[in-house]
């Protein structure tokens, strides 16, 4: 692992924390948080997600703002990663339209129905925020992310091309980028055939969803658990309804 791209991820997790931070002070809030979700989803839904649910704790009452944010940054990292795959490969433009796009239908209704019903809460709110830069959550998480992609890069190593899907899963539950650059490299150097790029971005999205539904689950606020779990089934749902059909094509 490149000691590099750890500090990065740690230092996009803090950064996120000081953009909402700023966002929440010039837009209020609930505007702050779910602007905060949009851009973090832009960057890392993964490390959005982290700072998001840590902060919910300190800040309770905006929990169902939360949900949202991180919901639509979930919903921006699919996007994101279809873009950045058609980038390096335009030929994946329509192969990957389907799998990448499709799951962000349940993500954007999810957050659509979150909307509505804070919009529908007229519960008074604390207006205060506590101080949104705190490294130590940032690097704990950092040792972890570094720890599961050391397991995804050995178990490619030793296990060789049969493993992976489970690879692929592995990695996906740490960041998805670098799972997509790895598949896309196989596919134009190796000649990786699209339907096993396809069904490895697939298993690596489904460990990343479940990633980050556990790290709202058990980092966040109580508040959020309830909230967070309709998408996280829907997601992986259609997720594993994608999987089903592509690995019987």
């Amino acid at each position: 692992m490149n000691p590099h791209t750890i500090w990065l991820f740690v230092v996009f997790i803090s950064g996120i924390g000081f953009v909402g931070y700023v966002l929440i002070k010039l837009v209020g809030p609930g505007k702050g948080i779910w602007l905060t979700g949009l851009l973090g989803g832009l960057a890392s839904s993964t490390a959005l997600t982290l700072n998001l649910a840590g902060r919910s704790r300190e800040n309770e009452d905006y929990a169902s703002d939360f949900t949202l944010g991180i919901v639509l940054s979930w919903a921006v990292m699919y996007v994101r990663l279809y873009l950045i795959c058609i980038f390096l490969s335009g030929a994946l433009a329509k192969p990957l339209a389907l799998p990448l796009l499709l799951p962000v239908v349940p993500a954007l209704g999810y957050a659509l129905f979150l909307k509505i019903r804070e919009f529908r809460d007229h519960r008074q709110k604390s207006s205060d925020f506590s101080n949104p830069f705190k490294l130590l959550p940032a690097i704990k998480f950092g040792v972890i992310f570094t720890c599961v992609m050391f397991v995804a890069n050995a178990a490619r190593v030793y296990l060789g091309a049969g493993a992976l899907l489970a690879c692929s899963f592995l990695g996906g539950a740490a960041e998805m980028d670098a799972v997509a650059f790895s598949v896309i490299d196989m596919n134009l150097k190796a000649g990786l055939p699209v339907r096993e790029l396809v069904l490895a971005l697939l298993f690596a999205s489904l460990a990343n969803t479940i990633t980050k539904g556990g790290l709202v689950f058990f980092l966040g606020a109580k508040a959020m658990r309830r909230p967070i779990l309709p998408a996280v089934i829907l997601i992986c749902l259609v997720t594993a309804g994608l999987i089903g059909y592509y690995a019987v094509l």
